[in-house]
């Protein structure tokens, strides 16, 4: 294990350990390396948050949540479009969360007992949820994307449904709404 501690002595000299040596420098050439490795580091830093600056933002398919209006494309997303009924999926992920739809869709065909599952499309997530309402079996799916801001957002895309055939077919609705 690689390690550094700077000890100053009464003397005047800082102390530089590591594993296998100790080596004494006078006060300034080891005030001269501190400050080198801060430029290095600093450096480093602007190096790497030019990179980050620079690299293209994410893009977004804003989705409407009652599939009435037409998809559109943003670069970023936030609580204003959220507001409008608008929903995030990265435009890169639009296939996976295509697929993701039609998963589920074939899950609820073949009526499988669960109480809670979860179905993954990178940034996008599916969570099924079934409760008993009334004596009725009832389903809700709820989508759910990540952003890299942390913020999470989602929207109910079947609410409380018993019907199964209701249910796959929002979702294919959901997908063809997607391929559009």
């Amino acid at each position: 294990m690689f390690w550094q501690q700077f000890f100053v002595h009464q003397t005047g000299v800082f102390t530089i350990g590591h594993d296998a040596y100790l080596k004494e420098v006078k006060c300034m050439e080891a005030v001269t390396i501190l400050n080198s490795s801060n430029f290095v580091m600093k450096l480093v830093g602007m190096l790497l948050s030019l990179f980050v600056f620079a690299s293209p933002s994410p893009s977004f398919l804003l989705v409407d949540t009652e599939l009435k209006k037409p998809a559109g494309q943003a670069n970023d997303f936030g609580l204003e479009q959220y507001t409008k009924k608008k929903f995030p999926i990265y435009s890169a992920d639009v296939d996976a969360v295509i697929e993701a739809s039609e998963k589920v869709a074939k899950m609820l065909e073949q009526q499988k007992d669960f109480t809670f599952d979860t179905v993954l499309a990178n940034h996008t997530a599916f969570i099924l949820n079934t409760e008993v309402d009334f004596f009725y079996k009832v389903i809700t799916v709820r989508v759910v994307t990540v952003i890299e801001k942390g913020m999470s957002f989602s929207f109910e895309l079947v609410k409380k449904e018993s019907n199964s055939r209701k249910m796959q077919r929002r979702l294919l609705d959901f997908s063809d709404y997607l391929s559009k």
